[in-house]
């Protein structure tokens, strides 16, 4: 089924559309693996990747989030909502002038570029959380499927998601984040369990930039943090569609990267081996004044943190409960837009068509 197919997954309750992937050959027990999309929205991208990662031997789900119901947002209030983002300055999250510019729209496009942005600007959003956490189990539940073997992987806002599924589940053994940000507050990380592998586009100054920050506070907590930079890259690059970013020699070569950093920690994978890429200089981790900041080169992590840190408890011990009061602290909601239950429905801001 490298061709993949398109699915429905989640309780009865709270279902959401998914593309799935199982690899090809003899009967056998394979890694399994989220892939989770960017803010555009799931499509022809997403597939490709799939296919792309059920070809290493990994049974792929990737779930679509904008799918969420009861009132998911429309494919055209996602782009107008990317197209007001992309003109707003960049403060920690772009909430505080996403809030401040629709505030002083009509109140029909209030609503519906709200609930647009449930996902993608008030992020995590539990709701999200709550799927993804979904396809985990689904692909544990599988009998072709190691439970000991699952990664995620994601895209800009996927990368975020997947940074967050990791902390927040302790079945999911290594996360990609390809040009991502963290989501939760550092304080979470005691949580994190799996390594990360943050594949960062060089040209993308509002990433690189918090960069060392990141480095300093994986390390501080004797957590994992690879870095694979590629220092010409735009972000998006990894993306054939996005003709402005993609550059193919620079993709494969993320990918072939992404590929060893999963080897390494969920394999053995399908096919040839492949080569090892160069990683570019990191730049260096600052000193604070009071903190004891590791002399470790900062483009290799130190011995104690190249291994995953062995869970002290079993997945099922993670609560619904916790995981709300981790996402509770990591920024505001818009009106309207409360936390997930997984006994019923949230209730949702009301659709509206776009206003003239």
């Amino acid at each position: 089924m490298e061709g993949g197919i398109d699915c429905e997954l989640g309780p009865p309750h709270a279902r959401f559309r998914a593309f799935r992937c199982s690899p090809e050959g003899p009967p056998t027990t394979f890694p399994g693996l989220v892939l989770i999309h960017t803010a555009r929205g799931f499509g022809e991208p997403e597939r490709d990747i799939a296919r792309r990662l059920s070809g290493w031997g990994f049974e792929v789900i990737a779930p679509d989030l904008y799918s969420l119901g009861p009132s998911p947002p429309a494919p055209e209030d996602i782009r107008d909502l990317l197209h007001l983002v992309r003109d707003l300055p960049f403060e920690g999250s772009f909430v505080p002038g996403f809030e401040q510019t629709v505030s002083a729209l009509p109140r029909p496009d209030q609503e519906r570029l709200r609930l647009a942005a449930r996902i993608p600007l008030y992020a995590p959003d539990p709701r999200a959380i709550a799927t993804l956490r979904d396809c985990v189990s689904e692909l544990v539940g599988l009998p072709n499927v190691d439970p000991h073997r699952i990664a995620c992987l994601g895209l800009s806002m996927g990368g975020g998601y997947a940074w967050t599924l990791a902390t927040l589940d302790a079945r999911v053994r290594a996360a990609v984040v390809a040009y991502g940000r963290p989501l939760l507050p550092w304080e979470s990380l005691g949580r994190l369990r799996a390594p990360v592998l943050a594949v960062v586009a060089g040209k993308e100054g509002r990433l690189t930039s918090q960069l060392p920050e990141w480095q300093e506070e994986m390390r501080q907590r004797g957590r994992s943090l690879s870095v694979a930079m590629f220092p010409e890259a735009e972000h998006g690059f990894l993306d054939p569609a996005d003709r402005r970013a993609f550059e193919e020699r620079t993709a494969e070569s993320a990918w072939a990267r992404i590929r060893e950093f999963l080897q390494a920690n969920v394999g053995p994978l399908r096919g040839p081996p492949t080569p090892a890429v160069a990683p570019a200089p990191l730049p260096p981790v600052p000193q604070r004044a009071g903190r004891n900041v590791s002399k470790t080169s900062p483009s290799r992590p130190p011995p104690a943190a190249t291994q995953p840190v062995a869970p002290t408890s079993s997945p099922g011990e993670v609560t619904e409960e916790e995981v709300e009061a981790l996402l509770s602290g990591s920024g505001p909601r818009p009106a309207g837009a409360p936390a997930r239950s997984r006994k019923k429905h949230p209730a949702s801001p009301r659709k509206v068509r776009k206003a003239k």
